[in-house]
């Protein structure tokens, strides 16, 4: 964190009146906390335990994480994997007040989190509540199936299934992709 600038940052944030508490930091989409495989399951958890630490240590509050794929067990163990993960991690971060905010995904091949459904049932598994949450992604959401452009039917559905205490960003982008592509 020393060597990203973050003093820099903090700066030019006070100097734009931007609270870093507003500022929403994207974990790196090379780990996979579905795994079932131990030594990469551990390597995610180590690795986001280390980012989520990172988050708070500059002032922010809000890491989005893109989930993980089920490419060694079934969308359900993967599922739990996930939850179990996002608990180990929590764990190894006791003192960091950042809250982890699960991106929806679009579904491509194993991805979980594709439904409101498949993040209630990780958000379920996560023992602090107050350290989870959602991000959700405009393309994704289309890619998955949602309809984007009522989106108020999209919010009436999530607090529904999830409850919008736990919708902390969205992610305002387009997709090029027909309505339940899955790409």
């Amino acid at each position: 964190i020393e060597s990203m600038n973050a003093d820099k940052m903090a700066l030019i944030a006070k100097e734009n009146n931007i609270s870093l508490e507003d500022v929403i930091i994207h974990a790196p989409y090379i780990v996979n906390l579905a795994r079932k495989d131990p030594e990469k399951f551990d390597f995610a958890v180590r690795f986001i335990a280390t980012e989520v630490s990172g988050v708070h240590n500059i002032g922010c509050k809000y890491l989005v994480l893109h989930p993980g794929s089920a490419v060694d067990s079934e969308r359900s163990e993967a599922l739990n994997q996930v939850a179990k993960g996002i608990n180990e991690i929590i764990k190894l971060t006791p003192n960091a007040r950042t809250v982890i905010a699960i991106e929806t995904m679009a579904g491509k091949g194993n991805e979980v989190g594709r439904s409101f459904e498949e993040l209630k049932s990780i958000i379920e598994l996560v023992k602090f509540k107050n350290k989870i949450g959602v991000c959700l992604d405009t393309c994704h959401l289309n890619d998955a199936g949602y309809n984007v452009s009522d989106f108020d039917s999209i919010l009436d559905d999530f607090d529904r299934i999830i409850g919008l205490r736990y919708l902390h960003c969205i992610h305002i982008n387009d997709s090029k992709n027909i309505k339940g592509s899955h790409k």
